[in-house]
């Protein structure tokens, strides 16, 4: 090994170091955030290198945290796949609210949202396109210039490689730096298939209604918002057509196979 190339250096004894034996996805992103900025903040091109490696695999790891939380929502194939990007087509398939910031407001005991014991929890969340675009990005600079590029003069663009690791490096610490995360908005039911298998599903304020099929049989179902509850129906038996009107909803439960209603939406904090 040659005496200019430099590596960086791992204390094994280090906070650092046992958060990365965390199973903790987001406090492991904490770590590789803070090597990245060290190493960005050194003023050393050699080590940029390694400040892009541990903003990637940061993205990965809180792309991960997602799936966790949206695990019941996505097919089990999606744990074992490591691509953000695509990861996070099933969980926007699942909740086109999963890559979206939120806040909550918590009332205090007189009931106001402004006095003592109110709170606020604001999270930003990795998005889609930080997750896929920059991810991607970040990768392009962790390969050896090809043959044809160097030929054409085109090696590597130091001060462009040091403002896209700095970007996404800014995206990483408004996220770990939310007071709330994990925050949900939705509501969930469960119900028996026709193969005997229970079955779970949610959907989130702002969706109207989803597809899920059974992991077993293979059969579909449609779970769907009525009123103020959810309900789901078998497609097989019913058919795909969706009723346009609220009204024709109100027909169609009469033919549910299970039913779920609440007096009121439910909101979970699930950190």
């Amino acid at each position: 090994m040659g005496n200019d190339e430099v590596q960086p250096e791992a204390d094994s004894g280090s906070a650092a170091g046992d958060a990365m034996l965390s199973s903790d996805y987001r406090e492991r992103a904490r770590a590789r955030l803070a090597s990245a900025r060290e190493h960005l903040d050194s003023g050393d091109d050699r080590l940029l290198v390694y400040a892009a490696l541990e903003a990637r695999l940061a993205i990965e790891g809180l792309t991960y945290d997602l799936v966790r939380l949206y695990r019941a929502d996505v097919d089990p194939a999606v744990l074992s796949t490591w691509q953000p990007r695509q990861l996070f087509k099933e969980l926007l398939a699942a909740d086109p609210d999963a890559g979206s910031g939120m806040t909550f407001h918590i009332s205090g005991a007189d009931g106001s949202f402004e006095g003592t014991g109110s709170i606020t929890l604001k999270e930003h969340r990795l998005s889609a396109h930080t997750a896929g675009n920059l991810h991607s990005a970040l990768g392009s600079f962790l390969h050896e210039r090809m043959v044809g590029q160097l030929e054409a003069g085109r090696d590597i663009d130091h001060a462009k490689m040091r403002r896209k690791i700095g970007e996404v490096l800014t995206e990483l610490e408004e996220v770990l730096s939310s007071n709330g995360f994990n925050l949900r908005t939705h509501q969930r039911i469960q119900w028996t298939c026709r193969c005997s298998i229970q079955m779970e599903a949610s959907i989130s304020l702002r969706q109207s209604g989803k597809r899920v099929k059974c992991k077993t049989c293979s059969r579909s179902y449609e779970v769907v918002r009525i009123d103020d509850g959810i309900g789901v129906r078998d497609l097989r038996i019913y058919g795909a057509k969706v009723p346009a009107s609220p009204p024709d909803w109100n027909l169609v439960g009469r033919s549910f196979s299970a039913r779920s209603r609440q007096k009121q939406l439910s909101f979970r904090l699930i950190a």
